[in-house]
């Protein structure tokens, strides 16, 4: 039996690797979040470089949706975050 407190949960998300087919979702949810947003094309010229790497949150059965994502970069020993956004129905 579900409870009544169910329509208050948030979809359970499926968190994976960021893959260059994920730019133009990200373009958009940098757009919602940001500005001076970045592009699909600068997002592309980022993933193409071997120490840039991100994850993309997705609502488990939407996979056209992401709910965010988180782009980072390995520098020097450390990974810095280069951007993070998160789509407004999902904040």
């Amino acid at each position: 039996m579900r409870s009544p407190l169910d329509f208050f949960r948030k979809p359970e998300l499926v968190i994976e690797p960021l893959k260059v087919q994920d730019c133009d979702a990200m373009a958009r949810l940098h757009d919602e979040s940001f500005s001076r947003p970045w592009n699909d094309g600068e997002f592309r010229s980022l993933l193409s470089q071997p120490p840039v790497f991100g994850f993309i949150a997705r609502p488990q059965g939407m996979s056209d949706r992401p709910a965010g994502f988180i782009l980072s970069r390995l520098a020097a020993g450390e990974a810095e975050i280069l951007t993070v956004a998160v789509a407004r129905s999902a904040r």
